[in-house]
């Protein structure tokens, strides 16, 4: 398989384009030709070159250019768990305390992450979640909800809609 990357510039930009299958593949990467532009496209291609060469290519090209905002693949915790509720909510029926359940689990993420992008929740946020939990609610229902996010974030790495939380404490 060929592992040649290159960048081209179209109308001032940079994007890179490659071979897949026996396919030109072409990015938008939405960056100037300038000297700060085509430091960040090297780093992306070198990281299309090296998921070519071991296996690992995404083929939806999300991984090599993330969007941002509530459609994109960089979305803060609670919105990504908007998400996912959503999903087993069409997925099959919930019923109505699950239905509660999730939309609480959300809402705590909102007041205590903020905003803050799912990939960069840490052990230090993931603490603070879980004492703020601690304020209200019993170990057994703490740990159902960590299960919860767990099973949001393995949901969002299996269809791609984001990168997954990180682990909570005590979770693998």
């Amino acid at each position: 398989m060929s592992t040649k990357v290159w960048l081209e510039v179209t109308g001032g930009t940079l994007r890179a384009i490659w071979r897949y299958n026996g396919k030109p593949e072409k990015l938008s990467l939405d960056l100037p030709n300038d000297k700060l532009g085509r430091v960040i496209a090297e780093r992306r291609i070198a990281e299309i070159r090296a998921d070519l060469i071991s296996g690992h290519y995404d083929n939806t090209k999300l991984k090599y250019k993330p969007r941002h905002g509530k459609n994109g693949t960089e979305v803060s915790a609670s919105v990504l768990f908007e998400k996912y509720a959503k999903h087993r909510s069409k997925e099959r029926e919930l019923s109505h305390s699950s239905q509660v359940r999730l939309k609480n689990i959300a809402s705590k993420l909102r007041e205590v992450l903020g905003d803050t992008i799912s990939e960069r929740v840490d052990e230090v946020a993931a603490r603070k979640l879980v004492e703020a939990w601690s304020e209200s609610a019993s170990p057994r229902t703490i740990k159902e909800r960590l299960f919860d996010l767990k099973a949001c974030g393995e949901w969002a790495k299996a269809w791609r809609v984001t990168a997954p939380l990180s682990s909570a404490p005590g979770e693998g």
